[in-house]
């Protein structure tokens, strides 16, 4: 039995002026990579950013992480997506392309950085916030390989 083929209308790299998928819709491609179509609510979101959600909805997100506020992370920003348009984020799958703001070795979780746009790594196990990717191999502190988590956003 054969499932229904997607064909998205728009470019992984799209920066829509106006909706042209689904809010919140996610794309899967046979690479094994997840996306989610969204709506960018502040500041523009650059390539390797990460955002979280801004409301309880699964499409308006973020590119600055609030302080002391628990973010859920909506995942990684694979081209630019001007403020208060719309594109694709990844948010499962292996990951190429994200910044990360420390060091960490092979195998450690990633999490929303409070405050800024990027990923860092989880150093204290006893953490209380979810992880959204794990490395994939030692960070430079810059650019990472890592893969996403899809499933618990």
């Amino acid at each position: 039995m054969a499932g229904l083929k997607q064909i998205p209308s728009t470019a992984l790299t799209a920066d829509d002026a106006t909706p042209q998928e689904e809010l919140g819709s996610l794309r899967y491609e046979s690479n094994g990579k997840v996306y989610r179509y969204v709506a960018v609510r502040n500041l523009t979101a650059n390539k390797g950013n990460a955002l979280a959600f801004t409301t309880s909805n699964n499409y308006y997100t973020s590119v600055s992480h609030p302080r002391n506020r628990l973010q859920c992370p909506a995942g990684v920003a694979i081209g630019t997506i001007t403020l208060s348009r719309y594109g694709w984020l990844q948010c499962g799958g292996f990951g190429t392309y994200l910044h990360t703001s420390n060091r960490g070795t092979s195998a450690f979780p990633l999490i929303l950085m409070s405050g800024n746009n990027r990923l860092a790594t989880a150093w204290d196990s006893t953490s209380r916030v979810l992880p959204f990717a794990r490395t994939l191999k030692t960070d430079s502190g810059s650019i990472l390989n890592a893969f996403f988590f899809y499933g618990i956003v």
